[in-house]
């Protein structure tokens, strides 16, 4: 019987772009658990606002993030506050959309508990200014 992770999981992928938000913070997810949430937000990229996925006991590699957030351009909030793991060549996330080049509506980030890069400080200081 699929533990309900999957079962949310599996829904999110065949549902594609109707989430406009999601937050599953302080929920004692093991990395197993976040994991297979974070890969059902993939079929949400083009919808997704917030996202909130900070301080459960599970982490996510940096690469995974990466390839979520890429294409992740409507966000304006993200919290992924001890969520994130491990190195990654290049910036976690580009905060203008890939394909035209326009910056984000990116409000609010928090990446507290992992390595940022200098990259990414730098990018983030010429979208505040």
């Amino acid at each position: 019987m699929p533990c309900i992770n999957q079962f949310l999981a599996r829904n999110l992928q065949n549902r594609p772009d109707f989430l406009r938000a999601f937050a599953c913070a302080r929920c004692d997810l093991d990395e197993n658990a976040l994991n297979t949430l974070w890969d059902g937000l993939h079929q949400h990229t083009s919808s997704l606002e917030a996202l909130d996925v900070s301080n459960n006991p599970g982490r996510l590699q940096a690469r995974k993030v990466a390839l979520l957030l890429t294409d992740a351009r409507r966000l304006k909030r993200v919290n992924l506050a001890n969520a994130v793991k491990g190195d990654i060549d290049g910036p976690l996330f580009r905060p203008w959309d890939a394909h035209t080049f326009e910056p984000w509506k990116l409000e609010e980030i928090d990446v507290s508990g992992w390595k940022v890069s200098q990259y990414l400080c730098i990018r983030l200081a010429h979208q505040i200014y």
